[in-house]
């Protein structure tokens, strides 16, 4: 008797599990094209040596996968958005329950997931606890579907070094995209970069004759560059006007920026960046409580991720990045991998101030040179 095994719950044979891997390979290789008719009952039966039963079985399961889709007295077909050409991955490292370690960029991806999906034929299923230490149901849930080929690609939205060696690394043919600056063989990186972000700060500073800057950041932000980079251009970044809270502990933030403003106003910076979205709640209002005048007093510039910002208590000048931009990047990219073209191994992406996001005509130019670059749609 043939060994049985199963997925979501329905038991096959090793023989249906043949003939389903060996007709789910050649319709993933575009051996049989989406919509293309594929061999008879008995041209099936004859190839593989097995019962017309175990035939029509196989045949099932690919149905249930999103391969296949039959017609009464037609025959079977090849799905016209079979899951290893329409089916993406997003991974998240923590979970949304745990609400110390999830991070404002992981909601707006999650947002812009669900609008990207909605706007056209593509599905995106989002899983979470992707770490690599700790299995859980969306952890199995992926590794079959990476196993069994569902799937176009994976987006691992932060740096997936904890999963080199599992499945989700190690399965061939699924193209791989990380939103890291971290290289890995066979993964392209789409980088966020924080150079363009620094040079459109310097760049206003200098502009309205501002030196004098405070910094409410984290403390796995790269602050030394940071502060190198504003130095170059002759702003001034003293000690106490840069204040590191831990995103798990972002309420802080709102004594540290307080604390900042609550000196003689020789003594405090022109201008307060805080280099985290997940920050900014918490340190406009302090900056708020400590009585001082936004933006006659001290001027305030808050990142963000687009177009989901946190809430502000006071006015900011938001600059960051753009999530659905990073999100169909990361699908395009998939597509190109999927399609055999070149894909360089790194994509920047970058930073931008709220109204060039919103629509004005210097960010859809900036926008169309860079998709034009990367050719991304």
């Amino acid at each position: 008797m043939d060994a049985k095994s199963s997925l979501n719950g329905v038991a096959f044979s090793d023989r249906q599990n043949h003939v389903v891997g060996a007709l789910r390979a050649e319709i993933v290789s575009g051996v049989f094209k989406p919509g293309s008719r594929m061999p008879s009952h008995l041209q099936l039966v004859n190839r593989f040596g097995v019962s017309g039963v175990t035939v029509q079985h196989a045949l099932n399961q690919l149905i249930r996968d999103g391969f296949l889709y039959s017609l009464p007295r037609k025959g079977t077909f090849v799905a016209p958005d079979p899951p290893h050409l329409t089916h993406y991955a997003v991974t998240f490292h923590a979970q949304p329950t745990e609400p110390a370690e999830w991070q404002q960029f992981w909601i707006a991806l999650g947002h812009e997931g669900v609008a990207l999906q909605q706007a056209g034929d593509r599905r995106l299923s989002l899983f979470y606890g992707i770490h690599g230490w700790r299995h859980g149901a969306d952890y199995d849930r992926l590794v079959e579907l990476v196993s069994r080929h569902m799937l176009a690609g994976i987006i691992f939205t932060s740096d997936p070094h904890h999963l080199m060696g599992t499945p989700l690394f190690t399965e061939p043919n699924i193209p791989r995209v990380a939103i890291t600056p971290g290289t890995y063989p066979g993964v392209v990186s789409v980088e966020l970069d924080s150079f363009t972000l620094w040079q459109r700060i310097g760049e206003l500073l200098e502009a309205e004759g501002l030196r004098r800057l405070g910094l409410v950041t984290t403390p796995t932000y790269p602050n030394s560059q940071f502060c190198a980079c504003m130095a170059r251009r002759g702003i001034e970044v003293r000690p106490e006007w840069m204040q590191a809270v831990r995103v798990e502990d972002a309420e802080w933030a709102g004594n540290a920026a307080r604390m900042m403003m609550q000196t003689a106003r020789r003594r405090r910076p022109d201008v307060v960046f805080i280099a985290d979205d997940n920050l900014v709640p918490h340190a406009t209002a302090g900056i708020a409580a400590s009585g001082t005048a936004v933006p006659d007093e001290v001027r305030v510039i808050a990142h963000a991720n687009f177009p989901w910002p946190t809430s502000c208590s006071v006015p900011a000048r938001r600059i960051g990045y753009d999530d659905r931009l990073i999100l169909s990047t990361c699908v395009h990219t998939i597509d190109q991998m999927r399609a055999g073209q070149d894909v360089p191994p790194r994509i920047a992406i970058e930073a931008a101030w709220e109204d060039e996001v919103n629509g004005s005509s210097e960010s859809k130019n900036r926008n169309s040179e860079f998709r034009a670059a990367n050719a991304v749609v």
